[in-house]
Parts: structure tokens; C-alpha cells; sequence
């Protein structure tokens, strides 16, 4: 599941790259993402911290602390680095990756994820 604050987020973008082969839910903002992981339970949740409604960091703790969601693997994205690399540590983020970043960074982050291994082309 993707939450962006993009309302949709645009084909080809590195919130989508290296995601070909995998279904995948994008939602508009931090409250539709805390529903969707609820009702849809996905392998992996990218957040972004600056959603709007709710923020991704908010998000995180509530998946996170929450019996339902607490084994739900979160994936923060930002663009404002080592400031919210640390919240996102202790809202229980499983990784973090700075804006920009390169898709290969963003496929390599999603593969360690989910134990897939790195010469693997299904994932991508």
C-alpha cells in the first residue's frame, strides 16, 4: 500500500517503481492509509511523513502499537532526512529512505523488506 500526499501518485514516479508484478493500493492521505491497513492488511506500507490529515509519523505509531497492525512492515519516506529518520525509529518504522532517492534504492529498500532476494526479478 502506498500513502502519499500526492493524490495520485504519478506513473513511473519512484513512489511506484520497482513495484511492477505486486498489487499495490495507493490512498490520498494518513487517514485513508490507517483504514486501508486495517481492512486490507498489506505486506508492506510506504508512508509519507508529510501526508495530509494525518501524518505518515502518526500513522506509524498508531500501525505499530496497534495488536491488529503491529506486525505490518512500514517503510517512511521524506525529504527532511535525519529529522524524521529519528521520529520514524521511534514510531516503529521498519526503514526509512530520504527524498530524493534513486529507484534502485527504492527497489533494493522494498526487496530487504520483504526478504527478497536482490538478483530477483519477480518483485520488480
Amino acid at each position: 500500500m502506498i500513502a502519499s500526499r500526492q493524490e495520485r501518485p504519478a506513473q513511473g514516479s519512484p513512489s511506484t517503481e520497482g513495484l511492477r508484478g505486486t498489487r499495490r493500493a495507493a490512498v490520498p492521505d494518513g487517514i485513508a492509509a490507517r483504514a486501508a491497513a486495517t481492512a486490507q492488511t498489506p505486506d508492506l506500507i510506504l508512508l509519507d511523513v508529510a501526508m495530509p490529515r494525518l501524518r505518515g509519523l502518526v500513522v506509524c505509531r498508531q500501525l505499530t502499537t496497534d495488536p491488529t497492525t503491529r506486525n505490518l512492515l512500514v517503510l517512511l519516506i521524506s525529504g527532511r532526512g535525519d529529522a524524521h529518520r529519528s521520529a520514524g525509529t521511534e514510531a516503529g518504522a521498519d526503514d526509512f529512505l530520504g527524498k530524493p532517492f534513486r529507484p534502485g534504492e527504492f527497489r533494493t529498500r522494498i526487496q530487504g523488506l520483504l526478504g527478497i532476494p536482490e538478483g530477483c526479478r519477480g518483485a520488480t
